[in-house]
């Protein structure tokens, strides 16, 4: 609970398992592995609620972010829990998140192909008229995160500053995540909201037909089976196969971004073949083979209370309020971690995907290939699957979803 008479803090973020190949790999792609790491935790937990759909990417930088405020249990459980290595630390961390994102395209350096997917990410700093932070942990999010800093003034009208804040991300997500801070997030006692917005929108490299789009059978149990509307590509494509999964990569034009798609076959378990997938096992048995995909249309969202899963996963100290200690952050401390909040959007047709993701941490007072000829392989998703949005060259993974049901969520057309 907030005690009214102690300044509260809340960090927003709106945004998406194997490092590139390389003899010695970079810091950029071991913090690469390492989010993915943790993203793959996260899924777990969250398919336990039921729709585990999310942007790992997003949450761990959102947690990121608490990073350079951090000190003692908080900052050990922190960096264990996102899987960081053990030199990864201080100003070397700084470095690896702003190289990693430069590597993912999320903070590209230099000229952009105009071909290439569109990607956005936003991170600002809003803060109450007049109230102090540390200098360091300010450069630390300017430096690395190219955070912007704002003032709102929180005290004298948190209403208006959570609309505002609330318009920024709206329009930095393409409207897909219009609400990020519900009524009574803030309030007279807010002193800092921090926000990251990742938006990302991208055509395939190899179109669906559209004109082939067509009602198919898509067995969500074994016993109901629903037409849902279908989409029909032949061309090549990575693919790969085992006797309990297939998957299939689809790459998006003029770019490294990829999804990767895998369908457990008749028989087995969807959770086992998300398990494969976000462990990275498939992308070693990955070959070019001439493909014809059939997918559902599809589009997903998802909310979700993170706090308990981040609590299972062994981040305590931060939401305790004898044992929170974010000095760091503001030097006078008495600050924890009371909620964690997300937010996702994915939408997939036959042009390409669109996708969306926001995060509220709210910290509260303490008390491609050459050609082969090859066999036509077959990849049918007719029944439930799980998908990845991945930048190819760092290997980390933007979005990570299942799709049960196509009609509930269909992409409008």
């Amino acid at each position: 609970m907030k005690n009214a008479w102690i300044p509260s803090l809340l960090l927003a973020t709106a945004s998406m398992l194997a490092p590139m190949p390389a003899q010695t790999p970079t810091d950029a792609q071991r913090l690469a592995t390492a989010c993915n790491q943790f993203g793959a935790d996260l899924h777990a937990e969250l398919a336990r609620a039921g729709n585990p759909t999310a942007s790992p990417t997003s949450i761990a930088l959102a947690l990121l972010l608490l990073a350079p405020g951090a000190r003692g249990a908080t900052l050990d459980e922190l960096a264990t829990v996102l899987h960081l290595p053990a030199d990864l630390r201080g100003e070397r961390l700084h470095a690896a998140v702003h190289e990693l994102l430069q590597a993912s395209g999320l903070a590209p350096a230099g000229k952009v192909d105009p071909e290439a997917p569109m990607l956005r990410l936003r991170n600002d700093l809003w803060s109450q008229t007049g109230h102090r932070l540390v200098p360091d942990y300010l450069q630390a999010l300017r430096g690395s995160m190219l955070a912007v800093s704002h003032e709102l003034d929180f005290r004298g009208d948190a209403e208006t500053a959570r609309q505002h804040i609330n318009a920024h991300i709206a329009e930095a997500t393409n409207g897909r995540i219009s609400e990020l801070l519900p009524n009574g997030v803030l309030d007279a006692t807010t002193q800092l909201v921090l926000t990251n917005a990742l938006w990302l929108k991208g055509q395939w490299q190899h179109a669906f037909t559209k004109g082939r789009t067509a009602d198919a059978p898509f067995h969500m149990t074994a016993e109901v089976t629903v037409p849902v509307p279908t989409m029909h590509v032949t061309d090549q494509f990575r693919f790969a196969e085992t006797s309990q999964w297939q998957v299939v990569v689809l790459p998006f034009a003029a770019s490294q971004l990829q999804c990767e798609i895998i369908v457990p076959k008749a028989g087995h378990e969807l959770a086992a073949a998300e398990r494969a997938m976000l462990a990275g096992e498939p992308r070693a048995a990955l070959q070019w083979n001439d493909v014809h995909v059939q997918l559902p249309r599809f589009r997903t969202t998802a909310r979700h209370r993170l706090k308990q899963p981040l609590q299972a996963l062994g981040l305590r100290a931060a939401f305790d309020g004898g044992l929170a200690d974010f000095r760091g952050i503001d030097a006078a401390g008495g600050l924890l971690v009371d909620e964690v909040v997300h937010q996702t959007f994915v939408q997939v047709d036959e042009d390409g995907a669109e996708a969306a993701a926001a995060t509220a941490v709210v910290v509260a007072p303490t008390s491609a290939a050459p050609r082969q000829q090859k066999p036509l392989k077959q990849f049918v998703a007719d029944r439930p699957f799980a998908f990845v949005l991945r930048d190819g060259r760092t290997g980390l993974v933007l979005f990570a979803g299942r799709v049960e049901d196509p009609r509930e969520n269909a992409a409008a057309r």
